[in-house]
């Protein structure tokens, strides 16, 4: 029988360019792998911090100490003052109004229906239709701000109140 083999040295030159292509493909596939998770590293970093220390907001009080937050029930509507921290402009507000049956409503104020952007260290009045049509048992004001080309909310700066006055 005549059979033909690949010389050892034909085999040898094959397996070393079949290792440095297999070697430069997973090479190319780690560094791109590796740039991805760089760059979502630095953005949850960039939301973490924005949203964990930057974007303060806080309810306005007035002289005698009260907050300017309260519900008109002849209106069905929500009033508050808030004031926005030093640091970054919002671009938003997400209000959460709940009463004690835990129904709820969910307000977005922006560019589009509200007083935004807010400056930084800047106050504005809000008034808002709740929906709910009863007297609010929680209002969650949370602020949302610009990071990079995107509109986060930040829920870690969320104000809770569960004192609603009537105004």
């Amino acid at each position: 029988m005549n059979t033909k083999a690949v010389s050892p040295l034909i085999a040898i030159i094959l397996i070393v360019a079949l290792s440095i292509v297999i070697g430069t493909m997973v090479m190319n596939w780690s560094t791109i792998f590796t740039k991805e998770q760089s760059e979502q590293a630095g953005q949850r970093i960039e939301t973490a911090t924005t949203c964990g220390i930057d974007a303060y907001i806080s309810i306005w009080r007035n002289p005698d100490g009260t907050e300017e937050l309260c519900y008109d029930n002849a209106t069905d509507s929500l009033k508050f003052t808030v004031t926005n921290g030093p640091t970054v402009k919002l671009y938003g507000l997400v209000v959460t109004i709940k009463d004690e049956n835990d129904n709820y409503a969910v307000k977005m104020l922006n560019e589009t229906n509200a007083n935004f952007p807010l400056d930084k260290a800047y106050t504005s009045n809000y008034n808002i239709t709740t929906g709910i049509g009863a007297q609010p048992y929680e209002v969650r004001i949370m602020p949302t701000v610009m990071i990079g080309s995107e509109l986060v909310t930040c829920g870690e700066q969320k104000i809770v109140r569960n004192i609603i006055v009537p105004c």
